[in-house]
């Protein structure tokens, strides 16, 4: 069976049409791409300079508690305790657990 020109002539033609319709569709998808990552990158350098930020505030703030607790840190002295009512206490005494007698009772 042999074909004839018209034939071949549309058998190339769809070739053709297929082959230039998956090129444009692969450069489609490749533009579609290239913007999404370029998207992505610009958003993620944006975070970025917003956890700067932020990082740069929370120190600060950081900064400023510690003044202030070394400053208060001063002022506390045992006779402003004293004077708050509260009480020294003069023989603290520690729970001891004496590891000798348990060991006896085990070895019976």
């Amino acid at each position: 069976m042999t074909q004839t020109m018209a034939q071949t002539q549309t058998t190339q033609f769809n070739i053709f049409s297929a082959l230039f319709y998956s090129l444009l569709t692969i450069l489609f998808v490749g533009i579609l791409m290239y913007i999404f990552f370029v998207y992505t990158a610009t958003m993620t350098v944006v975070h970025r300079k917003l956890l700067e930020k932020q990082i740069v505030t929370t120190t600060i703030r950081a900064s400023k508690l510690e003044h202030n607790y070394m400053e208060l840190l001063t002022l506390v002295t045992p006779s402003l305790a004293q004077s708050l009512d509260f009480i020294e206490s003069q023989n603290i005494m520690f729970a001891q657990y004496d590891t000798r007698q348990d060991l006896a009772k085990i070895d019976h």
